[in-house]
């Protein structure tokens, strides 16, 4: 009996879901612009004891990045005292180190099991691990209407990297007139639509070139590459399609950059957005300094007043007074939740355009916030990924678990 009322359970909850997988009309990127927040990077600076005022100040510099759009957290780990067991872990797999010592993680949604930077805090270039001219140029690309913009990087072999670049533009192109916008339902419109300065609703796809040997982008070329293991074997040029709040999808290499391949991916993109969880969507988000809601003009963030920066002194006294309960989890949380308020408050719905008429209101910024939590694990809910979890486990999961390239339905 107890068996017969589970599966019918079981069903109920998939009929549920299958009900809200055909709800949104929405095309994956320009739900993805709307809803899907960038997943966290992890700056872990280890020290022993204190920092010295410069190196505060340092700290301090790479923090305020934080408040330009930057999607990352600092962690700040005493080696002298007890550490979290994904911090230790972390600590463990650095083989040459000079204190302070500053690592960069991937976010945990990512299943990246790599560093994507090791340096001492002083060598550490914010600048251009926070942003760079390509991703800058990506950013207003996508800001622009474009449903995703797709980054060749580039082999350093002229005739395969120009083979790759006229194959890739020629399919993209044949997407553009093959693949119609979906009709999209007045209370799926996105919020920033009727925005006089917001983006278009269209399929429109770029290309942009990354060379390999761009001082100005290394560590996004790092960032590209260490995404998919087998891509540091790759010789050929590899295209990585991205969308939304700059999530890159999974790569096509040299030899999958084939007209059918391309078109699974677009078609992924414009269709309607089947599931609204970003982490059961494929890929991995950039590391990007966007404030994406400012840039669509959802927020009136001019009457806001500025967020407090938090120093490294804030830190040091915060994780003191948590030092006996390790609750870091809640720490980022509040402090993230403070920061978004704000914005939170201020955006505003509008109502819907030519491309479905309806009586229906378009609905608010907070009903459709309260309708994705519904669907979203409590984990998400909780944004327990700003934490990185680096244990052991997780990193086994993580190696077992990574996207591999073009893995589209």
């Amino acid at each position: 009996m107890k068996s017969t009322k589970r599966s019918a359970g079981a069903l109920l909850v998939l009929l549920m879901l299958a009900n809200k997988a055909v709800a949104c009309t929405l095309p994956v990127f320009a739900y993805a612009l709307e809803r899907w927040e960038p997943d966290a990077y992890a700056v872990m600076v280890f020290y022993e004891d204190s920092l010295s005022q410069a190196e505060e100040k340092a700290v301090d510099s790479i923090m305020a990045h934080t408040y330009r759009g930057g999607n990352f957290e600092v962690h700040l780990v005493d080696v002298a005292d007890s550490m979290m067991q994904w911090e230790e872990f972390v600590w463990e797999q650095q083989t040459a180190h000079e204190l302070p010592w500053l690592v960069v993680r991937y976010p945990r949604g990512s299943y990246v099991n790599a560093d994507l930077w090791t340096s001492r805090l002083e060598d550490f270039p914010i600048e251009r691990f926070a942003n760079s001219p390509m991703r800058r140029e990506i950013a207003r690309r996508i800001l622009d209407g474009h449903s995703a913009v797709w980054v060749l990087l580039m082999s350093g072999d002229k005739a395969a990297d120009r083979n790759a670049s006229k194959k890739l533009r020629a399919a993209l192109k044949e997407m553009e007139k093959k693949i119609e916008l979906p009709e999209v339902a007045p209370q799926d419109l996105p919020i920033w639509y009727n925005s006089e300065n917001g983006p278009k609703l269209r399929i429109y796809f770029s290309v942009v070139h990354l060379s390999a040997g761009d001082p100005a982008e290394q560590l996004f070329v790092r960032m590209l590459r260490n995404s998919l293991p087998e891509s540091k074997e790759r010789q050929g040029p590899i295209a990585f399609p991205v969308m939304g709040q700059g999530r890159a999808l999974p790569a096509l290499v040299e030899e999958q950059m084939t007209p059918e391949m391309i078109e699974r991916a677009c078609r992924f993109l414009s269709g309607p957005c089947s599931c609204v969880i970003k982490e059961d969507n494929p890929g991995f988000d950039l590391m990007m300094a966007v404030k994406w809601w400012d840039e669509l003009r959802i927020a009136d963030t001019a009457s806001a007043p500025a967020p407090t920066l938090m120093g490294f002194m804030d830190m040091v006294e915060e994780k003191g007074t948590a030092e006996s309960t390790k609750d870091s989890a809640s720490r980022v949380e509040s402090k993230e939740a403070a920061k978004l308020s704000v914005v939170e408050e201020k955006k505003v719905s509008k109502a819907p355009s030519k491309i479905a008429q309806s009586t229906k209101p378009t609905p608010t910024v907070e009903s459709r916030e309260a309708e994705s939590k519904t669907s979203e694990p409590e984990s998400r809910r909780n944004k327990d990924s700003l934490l990185v979890d680096r244990s052991p486990t997780a990193s086994a999961k993580s190696s077992s678990s990574s996207v591999s390239c073009a893995v589209y339905p």
